[in-house]
């Protein structure tokens, strides 16, 4: 409730908040008070970000794949000529080459991950980015920009007539207190000496005429409300189409990071078989 003082009583204020689902849902808090969207639009902007950040993660693996492939071939290439000319023989020697074979085909094992994960993991997220997030000549990305000027168009009227309700209800205060010290003025503290006829005149017409500036006041504070109560629907119903512009594209990027990171675990999983299609470098 919006009080006020004086012979203006109270008017109901009005307050909207747009309580729409939110990633894997949660809800987003878009109306209000204006720009509240902006949180929306850094998600977007955000998800281009959290894709570089995969990129290095994978490319970081990469190269400890590749280096580890790296020790181990020099390990087995050190190994193999004293191992074939030491004095060693029979089944004692055999399986000290196959511990050899073993560590041989580990190491193309990780060498193949690595070629995997340049060629394959990290093009696919590059290209992926790449469709999804188109970057402005003046930065920023072309999805956001859009995202957040759908919000601006159906917050647009919306805002101004809650600007126009701020403004009358801060006008509609000032007269409830300008009446409350009128009539304040009019009445005499206890105790007081009588004031004289013509003075107790002026004070009754100066707060008879605050009383008239509050009720008409209030009336614009009304009025002001009563056209943003009937805008609200349509606001709501607009923001609510545009947020949902934007959950598609989230939900599009969450499926895939998803399916990306799955697809990396089982890559990097020992014991799971090779995708199809995926055929072992020499």
């Amino acid at each position: 409730m919006v009080s006020g003082r004086g012979k203006g009583g109270s008017v109901p204020a009005v307050g909207l908040a747009l309580r729409l689902g939110g990633e894997d849902g949660g809800s987003k808090s878009l109306g209000g008070s204006p720009n509240r969207y902006q949180r929306t639009v850094r998600r977007l902007e955000e998800g281009s970000q959290v894709c570089d950040q995969l990129v290095g993660c994978f490319r970081d693996r990469a190269r400890i794949e590749g280096s580890y492939a790296r020790h181990m071939g020099a390990w087995v290439q050190k190994w193999r000529p004293l191992v074939d000319a030491s004095p060693l023989y029979g089944s004692v020697r055999r399986a000290w080459q196959a511990f050899l074979d073993t560590t041989e085909r580990l190491g193309r094992l990780h060498q193949d991950t690595q070629r995997a994960l340049v060629v394959e993991e990290l093009a696919r997220l590059r290209g992926w980015q790449r469709d999804n997030y188109h970057r402005k000549l003046l930065g920023g990305f072309r999805e956001a920009r859009e995202l957040e000027s759908g919000f601006r168009r159906a917050q647009k009227p919306w805002a101004r007539r809650l600007g126009k309700v701020e403004k009358a209800k801060a006008s509609y205060h000032r007269a409830c207190r300008k009446e409350h010290a009128a009539a304040g003025r009019e009445q005499l503290a206890p105790g007081a000496p009588p004031l004289a006829p013509d003075r107790q005149r002026a004070l009754r017409e100066e707060r008879q005429r605050h009383t008239l500036e509050t009720h008409k006041e209030r009336q614009h504070y009304e009025q002001a409300l009563a056209e943003l109560t009937r805008a609200s629907p349509r606001y709501v119903e607009e923001m609510e189409s545009v947020f949902e512009q934007g959950q598609e594209f989230e939900q599009r990027r969450i499926d895939f990071l998803k399916e990306a990171l799955t697809a990396l675990q089982r890559r990097l999983d020992p014991t799971t078989p090779p995708p199809t299609g995926w055929t072992p470098q020499p």
